[in-house]
């Protein structure tokens, strides 16, 4: 056993030292002398380890022996978590593709539903309540909107096509000359109408559709983009002093049809309405989702109702009316400056333009719209002869 003390160090008197500096291979080889029956006074004697020592690395041996016997009993059990883990793996893999394939299908429906395919004004309802003796709604569907359908009068055959009663909203991205082929196909001699700046085609694709396209009125809006709202001073004295003396509060309209009515006829008699509204018009307001009214109060009396209709992140000045003593305590500017507050999520809030046609700036009422706006922008008169176009 020379070798063996040869590859091995001098022991030392501590046996922890000893296991240390001992390579492996020699204490297999001594503890392999033990297993066939050498005994361990001999084999101390002949390597110089301790009794002690040798033993210590027999019994290490034996038991690292039995663990791995152990071990190998439970080899079937390991083989099964290893099936079951490459299942799970394989399953992972399957719902990754299907989870990617939703993903697509969530990424489309939710870009499809950003974008609403009916604008509330281009709805059969809303058509429908401008409808009168010989004047009956008619749907377009290249421009996915309404137009009115007019006889021309003491000439029953002969049909003129004009937009709903305001702004006409005609989807941007709509086929404009689809839409007059269809309306020179029905026998519509002509067709007019008047753009909604929010929603409606380009000027250049207008232009290029329409035999005339002319600016008609400026309009006036606030565009939140272009920074925080700066209402004009003399506005905001007005408001502060309105809501001093008035409650402002924004209600469903449909409550206060009988009270707006009654506001809409006085108010008549004061201004000049361009599009004057019926009651069956503002009874298909009142059962829009997206219509509210923002009343202004003043001791228990509805002075002021001014109604909203929201659109995306547009929001739209409908009508507005006031008794006298909403005029006098300017309770509109309240009313105004509440809205423009409470839907603060919209980016743009559209105030129409004068009540004359001609659309002055120094009409009272654009002079009021202005008082809010950041911006202002054009709408556009749109005809053409259907008769006689290509």
């Amino acid at each position: 056993m020379n070798n063996v003390t040869d590859r091995c160090q001098e022991p030392s008197p501590d046996p922890r030292q000893q296991r240390v500096k001992c390579e492996t291979a020699l204490k297999l080889q001594m503890v392999d002398q033990l297993l066939r029956g050498k005994s361990l006074d001999a084999l101390a004697r002949e390597t110089g380890f301790s009794k002690k020592q040798l033993s210590y690395w027999y019994r290490r041996f034996l038991k690292g022996g039995e663990a791995y016997l152990s071990s190998r009993e439970d080899l079937s059990e390991v083989l099964k978590l290893r099936e079951v883990n490459q299942a799970l793996l394989t399953k992972a893999e399957e719902l990754e593709k299907k989870n990617r394939v939703l993903v697509k299908a969530l990424e489309a429906s939710t870009a499809s539903t950003l974008r609403p395919l009916l604008h509330p004004k281009c709805s059969e309802s809303y058509a429908k309540a401008f409808e009168t003796n010989g004047v009956e709604a008619c749907y377009v569907p290249e421009w996915r909107t309404h137009v009115l359908l007019k006889h021309a009068p003491s000439i029953q055959l002969v049909q003129h096509a004009t937009g709903v009663s305001g702004h006409s909203s005609l989807d941007p991205d709509c086929d404009l000359q689809g839409g007059l082929t269809r309306l020179k196909r029905a026998g519509v001699a002509s067709v007019s109408l008047i753009t909604d700046p929010m929603w409606s085609p380009s000027h250049n694709l207008l232009e290029a559709a329409f035999e005339s396209c002319r600016p008609f009125k400026e309009n006036y809006l606030i565009d939140r983009g272009l920074g925080p709202v700066r209402i004009r001073k003399r506005h905001r004295n007005m408001i502060n002093n309105a809501r001093k003396l008035c409650r402002i509060d924004r209600v469903p309209l449909a409550p206060l049809l009988e009270r707006w009515w009654i506001l809409h006829q006085d108010h008549r008699q004061t201004r000049v309405a361009v599009h004057p509204g019926s009651l069956k018009y503002f009874e298909m307001l009142a059962g829009l989702d997206a219509v509210d009214a923002i009343a202004a109060q003043h001791k228990n009396e509805i002075v002021t109702i001014t109604i909203w209709l929201r659109f995306n992140d547009i929001l739209y000045y409908i009508d507005g009316a006031s008794n006298e003593r909403g005029l006098q305590l300017s309770a509109s500017y309240a009313a105004f400056a509440h809205a423009i507050e409470h839907y603060a999520d919209c980016r743009y809030i559209f105030l129409g333009g004068s009540a004359d046609f001609r659309g002055p700036r120094s009409d009272g009422l654009a002079t009021f719209k202005r008082g809010f706006a950041n911006v202002s922008v054009r709408d556009y008169l749109c005809a053409s002869h259907l008769s006689s176009a290509n």
